[in-house]
């Protein structure tokens, strides 16, 4: 594994700018030492469907478009490249979650597509491209003339839909009828919804994890949520959960955690393997990924990025440094609570300090997603309310 690029300015490797002309022509007006601070934490770094970008989430409530070089894999001079964001949209309060829409590309014509989900205003739909737009549409679920949070929201794999987890109740919307009218709702009783994951293999399937620990899988075909599996609740809530391409394990990220729970899904959600030695001893959100030939990487609290060979090893294989001595670390005794940058290690962006993990990009020769729901019908100023 090796460091390509870096959003850390002050890197002593980041003394070179390599991108594309549309990229370095890009305006940095505004931007303040704040933005670079490290103080500043890179909550999470995800890529966009075609490979072209990163969308960070950040401490200061803002969400980051970095548009990763062409020559980013040209390391002939040995210089690893420096990136700085090609758009910046701030958020009035701290980002609950961010979902990517899965048609979004750079391309000439296409829009980077986000839905940003905050406190007390439904989840917004924008277009990073366009970071000044107030949005393209709302979502949101009503409780007492108020908006439930959206701990966590995922779009289906055809873009079609927008699903939503929140204090207790999952929401299913279609991207095409936005408001507060969900297409599938499911009252949740006393759980609270903090992250969610689709079946890759059928988006009407989803697994639900809950800050009490507890797992439910929803099939929005069946009425009857009782007759899914489901697991009892534990001390532990649920950080991230992850369906492998064979929609047969699930894998577990709880807080505060030295291991990796892996559950069968064949067998009720039983505990069938954990990978051990996982860095993951805090109350910060950690995150994980799967690479297409089965490796699981996944961030730790000490800023270092772990490999395993597959689910069904239980030993980690590498453990690879997110940072380096230029980084500063949080000055108490909790030295975890590092603040670094974005770097992008072999074409992964990871964000360093408390490193919220890897998140891999599309598989080589992949061709690039095209739109699969009609945005353009949006009309935007849609749930005025939640205009910021």
């Amino acid at each position: 594994m090796k460091l390509i690029a870096t959003t850390n300015r002050s890197s002593k490797h980041s003394t070179k700018h390599s991108t594309s002309e549309e990229l370095n022509n890009a305006s940095t007006d505004g931007q303040t030492e704040d933005e670079y601070s490290p103080w500043n934490v890179f909550k999470s770094a995800n890529w966009t469907p075609d490979g072209s970008s990163v969308l960070t989430v950040n401490e200061d409530n803002s969400v980051r478009l970095f548009v990763i070089p062409p020559d980013v894999l040209n390391t002939d001079d040995g210089m690893v490249k420096h990136l700085k964001p090609y758009a910046t949209k701030r958020m009035p309060t701290s980002i609950l979650s961010l979902s990517i829409y899965p048609g979004s590309s750079i391309q000439p014509g296409g829009s980077v597509y986000s839905a940003i989900a905050v406190r007390d205003v439904p989840v917004r739909l924008y277009d990073m491209l366009d970071p000044e737009s107030k949005g393209r549409a709302s979502f949101g679920l009503l409780a007492n003339e108020e908006y439930l949070p959206a701990y966590a929201t995922q779009f289906s794999s055809d873009g079609y839909s927008l699903a939503m987890g929140t204090k207790k109740a999952y929401a299913v919307f279609d991207i095409n009828r936005p408001g507060t009218t969900p297409v599938y709702h499911l009252p949740i009783k006393g759980g609270i919804v903090s992250t969610l994951s689709h079946n890759p293999r059928d988006n009407q399937i989803t697994a639900l994890g809950e800050f009490d620990g507890r797992i439910r899988l929803i099939d929005q075909r069946v009425e009857k949520t009782e007759q899914l599996p489901e697991t009892h609740p534990t001390t532990q809530a649920n950080m991230q959960l992850l369906w492998t391409d064979s929609s047969e394990y699930i894998l577990q990220v709880c807080r505060d955690s030295c291991e990796i729970n892996v559950l069968d899904v064949r067998s009720n959600l039983q505990t069938v393997g954990q990978l051990a030695e996982f860095p993951g001893q805090t109350n910060q959100r950690l995150h994980i990924s799967l690479s297409p030939n089965g490796r699981v990487h996944a961030g730790g609290h000490d800023g270092s990025i772990s490999t395993w060979t597959s689910i069904h090893t239980p030993h980690r294989i590498t453990t690879v440094p997110a940072h380096n001595c230029k980084y500063h670390t949080h000055p108490t005794p909790d030295s975890s609570e590092a603040r670094g940058a974005t770097r992008v290690w072999g074409g992964a962006p990871a964000a360093g300090g408390m490193f919220p993990g890897p998140c891999m990009p599309p598989a080589a020769g992949a061709p690039p997603q095209t739109l699969v729901a009609p945005l353009a019908s949006l009309e935007s100023g849609v749930g005025r309310k939640g205009d910021d």
